[in-house]
Order: C-alpha cells, then sequence, then structure tokens
C-alpha cells in the first residue's frame, strides 16, 4: 500500500493526495458535528470513503491478481511439461488457459471496483447512525457483504467447465 501512495505522491496535486489518504474515521465525526442535512452528510460521507479507501483496494486487487498470475504460471509450465513428454497438442489448451486467467482477472477487477463503491455506500450509512465507528463498520460490511455475495454467485455457477 506504501508503494501505491509514494506513486500517488509523485503523480497527484496535495488536494487529490489528502483525499486519497484521508482517515475516514476522523471524518465522520467532524462531518457529522458540522452537518445538519442527512442528504449532505451522506454525500460527503461517501466521497471521503470512496477516496480514501481507493489505494487500499488497489493494493488488495493488485496482491490477488499476482497470485491469480502465479498459480496459473505454476499450472501452466507443469502441464506444458507433460505434454511435452507425451507429444500432445497444446493450442487447445493454451487458448482454454487464456481465456480462462481472463475470465478470473475479469471477475476479479470487477468483484473489487464494485465493492470499493459498496464500501463507499456503507460507510456514508454507517456515518448517518454513529459518526466514526459506525462509518469503519459500515465500509467493512459493504465491503464483506458484496465480497461474500460475489463468491457465492460465481461458486455456484461456474463460467467454465473444471472451475468447480
Amino acid at each position: 500500500m506504501r508503494f501505491y501512495e509514494s506513486i500517488a505522491a509523485r503523480i497527484f496535486d496535495d488536494i487529490t493526495l489528502d483525499k486519497l489518504t484521508m482517515d475516514s474515521f476522523k471524518v465522520g465525526n467532524l462531518v457529522a458535528k458540522r452537518v445538519d442535512d442527512k442528504r449532505e452528510l451522506h454525500r460527503r460521507m461517501f466521497d471521503t470513503c470512496f477516496w480514501s479507501n481507493v489505494i487500499a483496494f488497489l493494493a488488495d486487487y493488485s496482491v490477488h491478481q499476482v497470485i491469480l498470475v502465479y498459480g496459473y504460471y505454476v499450472y501452466y509450465r507443469a502441464k506444458r511439461s507433460r505434454q511435452s513428454e507425451t507429444g500432445e497438442n497444446s493450442a487447445v489448451f493454451d487458448t482454454a488457459m487464456y481465456l480462462s486467467f481472463l475470465t478470473k482477472s475479469a471477475r476479479l477487477i470487477v468483484t473489487r471496483a464494485i465493492g470499493l463503491y459498496s464500501a463507499a455506500i456503507g460507510g456514508a450509512w454507517g456515518t448517518r447512525f454513529y459518526p466514526g465507528w459506525g462509518t469503519m463498520l459500515g465500509c467493512q460490511l459493504g465491503d464483506g457483504m458484496t465480497g461474500t455475495f460475489f463468491d457465492a454467485v460465481f461458486n455456484s455457477y461456474p463460467m467454465i467447465e473444471g472451475d468447480e
């Protein structure tokens, strides 16, 4: 995560960098004290929770993508060595591996993007009920419920045979 923060520090101005590294717990307490309108509170906290979680979600996505790439690399190398020993044709295998990898990578980016959005919604709702701790709990619940939902959907309905 610090790697992405250092890159952001080089690319973005101070205002954008402040948005990306904001403490949503502290902001939740401050905004709840200063804003009386619930809609305005919800809008401000959605923005704060969204932008303050971008770097963390990008780091999480990167770790999962590296694990996926390494897993496919190890499996591909082992399968290729077995195919070279038996003399099998690998054109169909290569295409299936590529398609499977792209499908799982697309699933990963979509679930992390929707998880980020859900965490921001959860943080905004949590701030409405209990500023500070509600913000943190709402962010975690939003992300957790999204992850659980997509895990259940993708594990119940495999897109490619052998995904079970």
